[in-house]
């Protein structure tokens, strides 16, 4: 550990968002308290378990979604709202970024992500934080996927499943990308 880190933990410690252990802002035991979803769940507003994309839902321009976990329970709550308001903890974008590496792993079959190219949706607060939160995870998640550089297939990342991920999905599929995959850590 070097001299600034040390005098940093001195000034500056970090205490985990679920338990307040001193160490960092979510530590090991708090990580695996938030349930990641093993299973892949269609686009609806009631999703069904198991499929990409069912019958109501298969007119939607996102060819999947993928999302870590239900943004349920008191820890992923507050995790979330770290992250994304004031002070802004940077650092969760460790513990984000694993719970989505998380969800692949846990997956009987998951996409094929070296054919895709990652995005990230842009951050209206990013001026407010000084950083925008979904490119940080993006950066972090973009080597352990294997993403390529240049596809004609396109992963759009945002940390919270909006409406917005469709829209962006529809302008992809129009710019002329084939498949247009959703991930995000959380789904409402």
């Amino acid at each position: 550990m070097n001299i600034s880190k040390i005098i940093e933990n001195i000034f500056f410690p970090r205490f985990c968002v679920g338990c307040n252990k001193e160490g960092s802002f979510l530590c090991e035991d708090c990580f695996f308290l938030i349930e990641a979803m093993e299973k892949t769940y269609c686009l609806c507003e009631n999703p069904k378990t198991g499929v990409l994309k069912c019958k109501k839902c298969r007119l939607q321009s996102l060819d999947a979604l993928y999302f870590a976990s239900p943004l349920k329970g008191v820890l992923a709550k507050d995790i979330f709202k770290k992250y994304t308001k004031e002070p802004f903890l940077k650092d969760l974008s460790y513990p984000l970024s694993g719970l989505v590496l998380r969800h692949f792993l846990s997956l009987k079959k998951a996409p094929e992500t070296e054919n895709f190219r990652i995005k990230h949706l842009p951050f209206k607060k990013k001026k407010v934080a000084g950083y925008d939160i979904n490119k940080e995870i993006v950066k972090k998640i973009k080597e352990p996927l294997h993403c390529a550089k240049r596809s004609h297939n396109i992963i759009i990342f945002s940390l919270l499943y909006t409406s917005k991920m469709e829209k962006a999905a529809k302008k992809m599929k129009e710019k002329g990308y084939q498949k247009v995959i959703g991930v995000s850590v959380f789904r409402k």
